[in-house]
């Protein structure tokens, strides 16, 4: 899994208090170590880390996950090497997140197959997304969803 989001996962973590990202790191028997945003690391890690942190914070995996994907988004709008025009507002965006996907492992070490995800413009205001993939992390899909719209309107409601 993309390194970037072991990366931000501290930072999500932080906002806890200061000892969430080692005691996560206990929970789920795992060593602390430095994450670098290029590299890759097992998928397996990062569900351990998340089931962790469900454990520690006492709150259930799929919200924690909506939650990332939602603080994650703004930083996935402005990953080096992914170009989004400044014209563009959320469905723009929800209809290029293959190619902003392949933008983003073009700037990576990372390994692993990303999930397959699809759009497609069903109406002025709707895109239709369809996502797969071996991982089952669709609650942080739907967080980046929600968080890219946040960070396009303010709103989440701006089409």
């Amino acid at each position: 899994m993309h390194g970037m989001f072991f990366s931000h996962l501290r930072q999500f973590c932080d906002a806890y208090d200061a000892d969430t990202w080692r005691a996560i790191h206990q929970k789920s028997e795992l060593h602390v170590q430095p994450y670098l945003p290029i590299a890759s690391y097992p998928l397996e890690r990062f569900i351990a880390l998340f089931e962790g942190l469900s454990d520690v914070v006492s709150a259930p995996r799929s919200q924690l996950l909506d939650a990332f994907g939602s603080y994650l988004a703004p930083h996935l709008l402005t990953y080096p090497g992914v170009t989004i025009p400044g014209y563009y507002r959320t469905l723009q965006v929800l209809e290029d997140i293959p190619k902003i996907e392949a933008q983003m492992a073009a700037r990576s070490e990372a390994a692993g197959k990303p999930p397959s995800i699809t759009t497609r413009r069903t109406g002025e205001v709707e895109v239709t997304l369809g996502y797969t993939s071996p991982a089952r992390l669709c609650a942080l899909g739907k967080g980046i969803i929600r968080g890219i719209a946040k960070a396009l309107s303010g709103d989440g409601h701006d089409a």
